[in-house]
Formats: structure tokens, sequence, C-alpha cells
């Protein structure tokens, strides 16, 4: 939808497809991140709206070691052996959040992306309750039974401890309302 909109307004866009490293296992995980090239009059840049909790706000000259302060974090990308690496601070020190190549992706593979993470057992997003809210100066993020909300540099987290606690939390903090009793097959 992102894509469709940028074009819509004139930009040239190219699907590409990242492997996530936050938290990766000794093993490499699949291609399943969507973001986007986007061509500028300024040059190419990297434009994510959906990485999550430590992915960037504003979008990203396509530039290695350029940093990109945002609220609360910053970011920068890493090229190395034909991989670019997005790389994260929230406060913690610099991390590896995903890596990719420029290789387009076609509408299908983005589609076959998209089937597995939310379809398939082993999926972070198919065992734990995800949320994220992104305002000005402020981010909540749930994963989990955790919560985190990041204001500016500052970041206070709190665990969930009931699920009864969850639907109220979902419409307050993130604005999303669910019909009384309704209950996630996804741990909290």
């Amino acid at each position: 939808m992102f894509k469709a909109a940028l074009e819509q307004v004139g930009f040239h866009c190219r699907l590409l497809a990242a492997r996530v490293l936050v938290g990766a296992p000794t093993t490499p995980r699949a291609r399943t991140h969507a973001l986007l090239e986007v061509d500028t009059p300024q040059g190419q840049y990297l434009a994510d709206v959906g990485f999550g909790g430590a992915g960037p706000l504003h979008p990203l000259p396509l530039l290695p070691g350029l940093v990109s302060h945002q609220p609360g974090s910053a970011h920068r990308l890493r090229h190395e052996g034909g991989l670019w690496v997005l790389e994260g601070d929230v406060g913690a020190g610099w991390s590896d959040l995903y890596a990719f190549t420029l290789e387009a992706q076609l509408p299908i593979d983005i589609e076959m992306a998209n089937h597995f993470v939310s379809t398939h057992p082993s999926s972070v997003f198919r065992q734990i309750v995800t949320a994220q809210r992104v305002r000005r100066t402020r981010r909540a993020v749930l994963r989990g039974s955790t919560l985190e909300v990041r204001v500016n540099c500052h970041s206070e987290t709190r665990e969930i401890n009931a699920e009864e606690e969850l639907l109220p939390l979902l419409a307050q903090e993130f604005g999303l309302v669910f019909p009384p009793g309704t209950r996630f097959t996804a741990q909290v």
C-alpha cells in the first residue's frame, strides 16, 4: 500500500526483501521483511514503514555510514560483501536490524513472505501478541507481555501481568478495539 501511495504521487519505487538479524538464531532466517528503495531527485532512499520497535521512522539515504537521528533512536546503513545492513541504536548501542540486497522483488515474493509470517507456527507473529503505535515523539511497542514506551530518548518498560489487561491496553495505547471476551491464540 505504501509503495502504491508513493507511486501515485510520482515516486519510482522498488520492492526489496530483508533478512531480519535482530535476535537471529545461529541459522539464517528467510527474507520475510518488505521494504522499499525510493528514487528521489536527491538520490535513492530506504523507506520502511513496518519494521517495528527499533525500525526507522523516516526514510534513510541509501548511503553507507550516514547516521539518521530520529526521535528516540538513530539508524545507519553499512554496505559489505554485496549486502546492505540496517543498524539501529535505541539507546543501548548499535546493533544489526536486517540485511538486504537491491535485487527487486516481485509482488509474489512479498506475498509468499507475508504468508509465512502470518501463518507458519514458527513465525514470531504467530507466537506472541505484537502491536506498535508511533506518534510524533512517542513510540509504544507491545511484544508478548512486555510493553515498552519510548518518549524521545527515555524508555519505560512494564509487564502485562494478566490477559484481562490486554484488551484495555490495546484500546488505550494502540487504538485497537476488540469485542469483549476476545482471546488471542498467541501468548500474551
